[in-house]
């Protein structure tokens, strides 16, 4: 459960780097990036070091905060 508990968080913690750095890079256009990245995404066929699905919403929910 504490291994669940601090993955998580760890996860948090990047959607939120990452969300800032694309605030940084884009702007008011951050969001509009992100979404462009999670419909053109390969649900069935996540790879390397590409963002799962799940990790690009995350990053989509944090760029509301940052």
């Amino acid at each position: 459960m504490q291994k669940r508990l601090i993955d998580t968080l760890e996860d948090v913690i990047a959607a939120e780097r990452l969300a800032a750095e694309w605030r940084r890079t884009y702007g008011a256009d951050a969001e509009r990036h992100c979404d462009s990245l999670i419909e053109a995404r390969s649900w069935k066929e996540p790879d390397g070091e590409q963002l799962r699905p799940e990790q690009l919403r995350d990053v989509r929910r944090a760029l509301r905060w940052v």
